[in-house]
């Protein structure tokens, strides 16, 4: 059965075969308007992986910094799953 997921921690979400990964990162966040605000996400990996696998995700609720790359973009869309990206 699907299910929506609504993301409150930062961190980068990856895919791995038809399963998806939420790598949380360090609570700490850089504001966008910061004078050290890079670019990059922010917040150090913490290694911990919450998997969740696509044929049970609905909709992906974004509401935390969370780092993205068009291959995962361009799955999800294959795979009709929106995502939703909430400041």
């Amino acid at each position: 059965m699907k299910r929506p997921y609504y993301l409150f921690s930062n961190g980068r979400l990856r895919r791995k075969q038809n399963t998806l990964f939420l790598e949380r990162a360090d609570a700490q966040r850089t504001p966008d308007d910061a004078p050290e605000d890079t670019g990059a996400p922010s917040g150090e990996p913490t290694g911990e992986k919450v998997p969740f696998p696509v044929e049970q995700v609905e909709a992906i609720y974004v509401f935390g910094e969370i780092d993205i790359n068009t291959k995962l973009v361009t799955f999800l869309a294959q795979k009709s799953v929106p995502v939703y990206f909430f400041d």
